[in-house]
């Protein structure tokens, strides 16, 4: 069956080339519709936005997203696997 032209509201990208993409992408989403592009490179954000106008896409934007550390420490191990790794140990595995 597949997808009626502009029955998309939106469209989400984490390819190496995005704007080979958008094309035919553009077709599917509603007018109004969304596409979002996760680029780690200014210079896939910049090819990206050169084809965004002749496609129709209005008000392009262009957010950076940080990365935000957690603190990872070690849980204690449940007793069944403690017993598990000791047996494991004592086999030789």
């Amino acid at each position: 069956v597949g997808l009626a032209p502009q029955s998309v509201d939106a469209a989400f990208f984490d390819l190496p080339q995005p704007w080979d993409a958008v094309p035919r992408a553009a077709a599917y989403l509603r007018p109004g519709g969304r596409l979002a592009t996760f680029s780690p490179c200014i210079e896939q954000i910049a090819r990206t936005l050169q084809v965004l106008p002749g496609l129709g896409f209005t008000r392009p934007e262009v957010i950076e997203v940080l990365v935000r550390t957690h603190e990872v420490r070690e849980a204690a191990q449940s007793d069944a696997i403690s017993e598990a790794v000791q047996l494991a140990e004592r086999e030789g595995r």
